[in-house]
């Protein structure tokens, strides 16, 4: 704030001088980037002291690294609790449909069997096991 209040006295001496006619070329450019380099500087400073002022209360409030990390763990092993569950729900679907498909399968090749057995005409008992 201090480079500010500079910068805005030596911009108000400028425009005297200027309006006086007693500020030379020379003076003027040199006043011009030193005019130039001051809100820049007094920006920056601005901006460092914000980020240091954030930086700072994350540290003193914010939660500590080892909370962070607790966190994070808790938060992948949720995850992989939810993919251990989805790929057992799969496996299980899978079973299930090659379980009842053979199942089904072989109970109406037991009932071609037996009825192959059952009929006495060779020609029937052919069509059957075909």
């Amino acid at each position: 704030m201090a480079l500010l209040g500079v910068g805005v006295v030596l911009a108000g001496l400028l425009m005297v001088g200027v309006a006086r006619a007693t500020t030379s070329r020379q003076e003027l450019l040199t006043q011009g980037v030193l005019g130039g380099v001051l809100p820049f500087l007094d920006l920056q400073g601005i901006h460092s002291l914000g980020a240091l002022d954030a930086r700072s209360a994350r540290e003193h409030f914010g939660p500590s690294e080892r909370e962070l990390l607790k966190r994070r763990i808790a938060e992948m092993a949720a995850s992989r609790a939810g993919v251990l569950r989805a790929v057992d729900v799969e496996r299980r679907r899978i079973e299930r449909d090659l379980h009842d498909g053979v199942q089904q399968r072989l109970v109406a090749l037991a009932m071609l069997l037996g009825r192959a057995r059952r009929n006495g005409t060779p020609e029937q008992v052919d069509l059957l096991l075909r």
